[in-house]
């Protein structure tokens, strides 16, 4: 599935969701890339970069690459605490947080290491798999917030 295909079978999820300070930059994954030792899916680069101003980011979790961000927005802050915390060693790349848990890619072991899979991380660093890589991850999620719109509206 590509991000052509979500907004073809989501055209309600798109639209102008630019976020208010703008599209991060190819140079703003670079400057984290090289920060943290990183490498980020090129799927989420190209979200990041490109498709978050025609579709939705989902929930108020997750973190944005460009410069300058408050913490709560800032992928660079969610990076400095999961270095800290230990979870880049153990192969996290968090990218969406909300309290103490979040999503993250699991970089070590994953099949296909140029798009590896979403799982859900605990404080105490367990783990469970939610989807084989980003875009799919945001497919479940457009699925489930359509899923549960339509219920809400009893549709």
């Amino acid at each position: 599935m590509t991000f052509t295909d979500l907004q073809a079978r989501y055209p309600d999820f798109c639209g102008d969701f630019s976020p208010d300070f703008g599209l991060p930059t190819q140079a703003d994954f670079d400057r984290l890339e090289k920060a943290f030792g990183v490498v980020f899916p090129k799927s989420y680069v190209e979200f990041q970069t490109r498709y978050a101003a025609r579709m939705r980011a989902v929930g108020d979790g997750f973190r944005w690459a460009n410069a300058g961000l408050e913490p709560h927005l800032s992928l660079e802050s969610l990076l400095g605490e999961a270095q800290g915390s230990g979870y880049l060693a153990l192969g996290l790349l968090p990218f969406w947080k909300d309290g103490g848990d979040g999503l993250a890619f699991q970089l070590d072991g994953a099949p296909n290491p140029a798009e590896p899979p979403v799982v859900w991380f605990m404080r105490d660093g367990s783990t469970f798999p939610l989807a084989d890589g980003f875009v799919p991850w945001l497919a479940a999620c457009y699925e489930d917030l359509r899923r549960d719109l339509m219920s809400h509206f009893n549709l």
